[in-house]
């Protein structure tokens, strides 16, 4: 009897060390590959990364700059956005169509001054539409008294972005005549605010020098209204 209890015991012993072989090889079979395993930690990694860099170079670099670009120079931050009486009326980036003889006029732009169409037209010295759009400033001024050789050739051509906020001070200046006739300003006093508002080169070096024709107009309303 005490040989079959030891047998039995063994047997039992034996069955329990083959379950637990079993159970461990079948958990061994469901665990992933080492190889597997490295793929995902990988793949998890790259994840990650991709995400701080989208965070740091997408959002937090952009708020940084625009945060920075409105405390250090608002005006420019925002557009250069030029205000009178509390409401926006322009940009000094960005140049407007003034047609009434009281205001003094841009340059031509073949985009209507639309900023969200920026680029000249690019249009050859030969181009037939240059030609005329040349000819046709030039008869107009020539009514106005001006001789085409005082005329600036900036003052018959746009700029390469179509855009340009600003003439050359002979530009405006000979514009004063017409516009002395169509406000009663004195010709003395239209000249003396476009000196005023004559900026020169950048470091004294490159450019040229030029006027707002936004804030001209602006100062000759002030006048105006002021009687």
């Amino acid at each position: 009897m005490a040989k079959n209890s030891d047998e039995n015991v063994q047997n039992t012993d034996r069955e329990k060390t083959e379950g637990v072989e079993n159970e461990s090889a079948e958990a061994e079979e469901n665990l992933p590959e080492a190889d597997e395993v490295r793929v995902i930690n990988q793949l998890t990694t790259g994840f990650r990364v991709i995400v701080i860099a989208l965070l740091l170079t997408s959002v937090l670099y952009t708020l940084a700059l625009t945060g920075i670009g409105n405390l250090a120079w608002q005006g420019p931050a925002r557009g250069s956005l030029i205000e009178n009486d509390g409401r926006i009326v322009g940009s000094k980036l960005i140049g407007q169509a003034f047609n009434s003889d009281r205001y003094f006029h841009p340059r031509p732009s073949s985009k209507s001054y639309d900023a969200m169409d920026s680029g000249s037209a690019n249009l050859a010295p030969t181009n037939e539409k240059l030609v005329n759009r040349a000819r046709n400033i030039l008869d107009r001024l020539e009514e106005e008294g001006v001789r085409a050789e005082e005329v600036p050739v900036s003052f018959v051509t746009e700029s390469g972005s179509a855009l340009d906020p600003h003439i050359t001070p002979a530009s405006a200046k000979l514009q004063v005549p017409r516009i002395a006739r169509a406000t009663g300003l004195g010709r003395e006093k239209l000249r003396e605010i476009v000196n005023e508002h004559v900026k020169g080169k950048f470091l004294g070096l490159y450019g040229e020098k030029r006027v707002n024709v936004l804030k001209l107009n602006l100062e000759i309303d002030s006048l105006l209204e002021s009687g």
